[in-house]
């Protein structure tokens, strides 16, 4: 199927959907082209029939959060993997950076950066991850994991409720 032809019928099928008053401009065209471009092998690919392939085109300008509400799970997934990887790599990270169950790492970056600010103040970033480090553990990581958690979370939520 040509891409213009393909475009003339899209834009047909959206100009009978619309309010008698509106009429589907050249910008509006233009965006029906690139789209239809990005999308026609993909489609094409399913098998799908030009009718078909009209449908979902159509479908996408008039409901666009329709891709996002198919893929309410996606927020979910990154951001808990984002937090199992920060929960997992956090104590790793902190013992590379230098910042060890013993204290500072001499040469490390950690040491560096302590030298550069001198005195370290209380409740500082540098303070505390010289503590989670002198704990041994990564105490910023559940943290940092439950904060990546809670806004996947919401997200997922909210990409549900739209969805519904």
């Amino acid at each position: 199927m040509a891409a213009d032809r393909l475009v003339e019928k899209v834009a047909h099928e959206l100009q009978g959907r619309l309010p008698m008053d509106k009429q589907i401009d050249d910008a509006q065209k233009s965006e029906i082209r690139s789209l239809a471009d990005a999308k026609l092998k993909t489609l094409q690919s399913k098998d799908m029939k030009e009718d078909e392939i009209v449908e979902e085109l159509v479908g996408i300008f008039i409901d666009p959060p329709r891709q996002a509400k198919q893929r309410w799970w996606l927020p979910l997934a990154v951001g808990g993997g984002a937090a199992l990887l920060t929960a997992l790599g956090g104590p790793l990270v902190l013992g590379l950076a230098g910042f060890g169950s013993a204290g500072i790492v001499a040469g490390s970056a950690a040491a560096a950066w302590q030298a550069s600010i001198g005195n370290v103040a209380a409740g500082s970033l540098f303070a505390l991850l010289q503590s989670c480090g002198a704990a041994g553990i990564g105490a910023v990581a559940p943290t940092v994991a439950g904060a990546g958690a809670a806004g996947a979370t919401a997200a997922a939520m909210a990409a549900q409720q739209g969805r519904s």
